[in-house]
């Protein structure tokens, strides 16, 4: 028996519409403990809060987050909607954010570790680099392509920093993005296989190992995972089989020749093997650096774009 969306409405019960701060506050908490337990995450909480509130209290025809500048009387209908968007922006800050980037690339600038999250771009986009951090990214509608500084997208990245860097520098961190966007973009159009689902995960976690700076075994071995689940759902979406156990089933360059005999789609082989990576590395008991760690976020990145440019991804 399905559940409908009355019924989900139904779950949730208060009295009366709260008439001052404190009647409010318990609603809310109330709400909030409610919304936690069916294990909805609280950037998605508020939309959903305000829709439970004017279900629960019979504000039908009010707007769902506040409405005009003039919210009316307080705790009228459309006050009171206003303060359930308020109440979670208070509460939960940073985490009512959604993260629209499609994911993150790294890049060694000036010895330091560079985080550089990544746009989600629609249409047409032009890309630059300057020091003058205020000039992200613009657009007008109607008015040619959104335009983009791609040093606003590194992570922690200072005015002051961002002054000192050297024309170099900056040629590296436009370099990383580009690349970066490239792969990226890859992976995330990548469907039709739940390989393909974990495999973005494994890239996440991979690039969350390296900016701990202290898992570098684990972002290795989340690297080699990554890899060998691209190259295993390519093989699968065609029809052809690959090993599942044994020295072969995460053998990286066995799995390679078999996409290049199968598929026609050439990888280069000392790219696969800067991939694979032993079970000694996964348990710590193989030491791995922050150099190491990084030849493994760039090899990937490379395996992504040499899939993309790929007239094979097109059609999976």
């Amino acid at each position: 028996m399905t559940t409908s969306r009355r019924d989900e409405l139904n779950e949730w019960k208060w009295a009366q519409r709260p008439s001052n701060e404190t009647e409010f506050d318990e609603m809310m908490t109330s709400l909030d403990a409610h919304l936690s337990t069916k294990g909805i995450e609280p950037h998605r909480r508020g939309i959903m809060a305000s829709a439970q509130v004017s279900w629960t209290l019979k504000l039908d025809g009010t707007p769902i987050l506040g409405g005009p500048p003039d919210r009316g009387p307080p705790f009228s209908p459309r006050d009171l909607l206003a303060r359930v968007h308020d109440w979670y922006s208070e509460h939960y800050g940073e985490a009512m954010k959604v993260d629209m980037s499609p994911g993150s690339v790294l890049a060694m600038v000036k010895g330091n570790l560079w985080k550089i999250r990544l746009p989600m771009l629609y249409g047409e986009g032009r890309v630059g680099i300057h020091r003058d951090l205020s000039d992200g990214a613009r657009n007008v509608i109607g008015r040619g392509p959104m335009t983009i500084n791609a040093l606003s997208c590194v992570d922690g990245m200072t005015q002051s920093m961002a002054n000192k860097l050297t024309d170099q520098d900056l040629t590296l961190l436009l370099d990383a993005f580009a690349d970066g966007l490239q792969a990226i973009m890859t992976l995330d159009a990548l469907g039709g296989s739940q390989l393909f689902f974990e495999a973005k995960a494994d890239y996440r976690h991979s690039v969350e190992a390296i900016v701990s700076r202290r898992e570098y075994g684990k972002a290795r071995w989340e690297a080699a995972q990554c890899a060998e689940k691209l190259l295993k759902a390519f093989l699968a979406l065609a029809g052809h089989a690959y090993p599942t156990s044994g020295g072969k089933g995460h053998d990286h360059v066995h799995l390679g020749e078999l996409l290049k005999e199968k598929l026609g789609i050439q990888i280069d082989e000392e790219l696969l093997l800067t991939l694979k990576t032993s079970p000694a590395v996964r348990y710590g008991e193989e030491a791995s650096s922050l150099e190491q760690a990084m030849a493994s976020h760039h090899a990937l990145l490379t395996l992504l774009k040499a899939l993309g440019t790929n007239d094979y991804i097109h059609h999976t």
